[in-house]
């Protein structure tokens, strides 16, 4: 039996890396990832923290108040039922996140 605490999960395949600068700019989810309740957030590359937002084809990421991975941070968050793409900026400088989508935490 699954429990709300089970492991992170991976949708193998669904990995996507999200390069981000000053200015706002979106990638789409890969379609096999669609049923994914979860994603697993690395900041891989760049001194900058990288801030995201999850939403539609037209999500925009904001400085100062969307959610910012460090370098070499990882967390696992949720993504809501419909998001389709995911939007990322920097304060400063430049950095890049690596998201996977699966289940679990």
């Amino acid at each position: 039996m699954r429990t709300p605490n089970s492991p992170f999960r991976p949708i193998y395949g669904s990995t996507i890396q999200l390069p981000a600068t000053t200015t706002s700019s979106r990638v789409a989810i890969p379609a096999i990832a669609l049923p994914a309740v979860a994603m697993r957030v690395v900041h891989t590359t760049g001194t900058a923290g990288v801030r995201w937002r999850s939403g539609s084809s037209t999500v925009t990421a904001v400085t100062l108040t969307d959610p910012m991975e460090l370098p070499g941070n990882v967390e696992v968050f949720g993504i809501n039922a419909g998001d389709t793409h995911i939007a990322v900026i920097t304060d400063s400088g430049t950095g890049t996140i690596e998201v996977t989508f699966g289940t679990g935490i």
